[in-house]
C-alpha cells in the first residue's frame, strides 16, 4: 500500500510539475476532492481559477486556469492550459 500521492501537472507546453504528497485537496465543478494514497478511480473536471492545494511538509497552492483531474491507484494527472502558483 502506497503512502504517498504521485502527482503530475501537465499543460500543452509539457510538464509543469511532478512530485509527491501525502493528500492533494481538489476544486472540481462538482466540489473539492480530497486525494489520498490509493484513492479509487475516477475522472473530474476543474473549474476556471480552480484551486488545487498539495499537501507536504510545506503546503503548496496551484490555481488552474480550468482543466480535467484523473485519480487512479498509482497516479494523480491534471491537465490545464496553465497553472498559477500561489504564494
Amino acid at each position: 500500500m502506497k503512502e504517498k500521492v504521485h502527482y503530475l501537472f501537465l499543460t500543452p507546453k509539457g510538464v509543469f510539475q511532478e512530485g509527491e504528497c501525502q493528500e492533494l485537496l481538489v476544486d472540481t465543478k462538482e466540489g473539492p476532492r480530497g486525494i489520498s494514497p490509493n484513492h479509487d478511480t475516477f475522472l473530474a473536471s476543474i473549474p476556471k481559477n480552480g484551486v488545487i492545494e498539495i499537501r507536504k511538509k510545506e503546503r503548496e497552492t496551484i490555481v488552474s486556469e480550468d482543466g480535467l483531474l484523473l485519480v487512479e491507484p498509482e497516479r494523480v494527472l491534471i491537465w490545464s492550459v496553465s497553472f498559477i502558483k500561489r504564494q
